[in-house]
């Protein structure tokens, strides 16, 4: 931590014991660094390496927090339920404030087993965050004008992730929304407390193409189209939003590596900032 000692960066790491493991089902308990609730399932459809999922790259939250977690899969292949509870902030700070964060998310996949083809890989995930932090004036403020606020502040997404995962045709949908409330030292003469209730509003459609691998008789091909939208209104009460798109080319080297050329451009209406 200073100019004589180490600095460790970790994402991922967690203690993780296995309390029941069966063949039809099994449940884990986990403390550590963690996967926040939705991040790492829209990135079965997503590549990461090209970029952020859209509610982590539009600051829903990181995609990874320090807390405790529980991942259980569902009977007859039906799908798992993974939920947890963090500081908040993200695991690139320490814990801040003594509020914690919840979510939860359930996958559904019925036709896992039932059905061949692409359909059989469909998933369906509602999931929600419900999160806090604390007031700017949680000891007060304005030279004691502003009585301390003790409550936390919303901090409050949930949505809903659909996909459809295969070697030839990936496909997913990302629909979500996001509350945040904030605290400020309002302008003026006379000490006053301005809180801001923002509402965001999130849309992601997304997917990769194997064309080749449509007519090789394996079903493989080395070549790849990937494309995303994202249609993202950060204040739904002034109708600030923008769009954002991705479109290009996936070649595998090998089994292991993949490379991505591609195109980004973020397009702002309404006073988002262009990217």
């Amino acid at each position: 931590g200073d100019q004589n000692g180490w600095t460790i960066r970790a994402k991922y790491a967690y203690l993780q014991y296995d309390f029941v493991k069966r063949p039809t089902w099994s449940a884990v308990v986990r403390g550590g660094m963690l996967h926040n609730v939705i991040v790492e399932q829209v990135e079965q459809f997503w590549p990461r390496f090209v970029s952020q999922v859209a509610f982590e790259r539009s600051g829903g939250f990181a995609s990874a927090d320090v807390g405790a977690a529980t991942h259980v899969t569902l009977p007859a292949r039906l799908g798992e339920v993974y939920a947890h509870v963090v500081n908040g902030p993200g695991y690139t700070r320490r814990e801040i404030d003594r509020f914690k964060d919840f979510g939860a998310r359930l996958t559904l996949t019925p036709l896992a087993g039932r059905v061949s083809g692409p359909l059989s890989t469909l998933a369906i995930t509602p999931w929600f965050y419900a999160g806090a932090t604390a007031s700017q004036f949680v000891r007060g403020g304005g030279g004691g004008a502003i009585a301390p606020v003790g409550a936390g502040l919303p901090r409050d997404r949930y949505g809903v992730v659909v996909g459809v995962r295969d070697p030839r045709l990936t496909v997913g949908a990302d629909i979500g929304r996001m509350r945040t409330v904030t605290d400020v030292l309002g302008p003026g003469p006379v000490p006053a407390r301005v809180v801001t209730d923002a509402r965001a509003s999130i849309v992601s459609a997304f997917g990769t193409l194997r064309p080749l691998a449509l007519v090789n008789s394996a079903g493989r091909s080395r070549l790849g189209l990937l494309a995303r939208y994202d249609h993202v209104e950060s204040n739904t009460a002034t109708d600030e939003r923008y769009h954002f798109v991705i479109a290009g080319l996936l070649v595998d080297v090998n089994a292991r590596s993949t490379l991505a050329l591609d195109y980004q451009e973020q397009l702002a209406n309404a006073g988002a900032p262009a990217l």
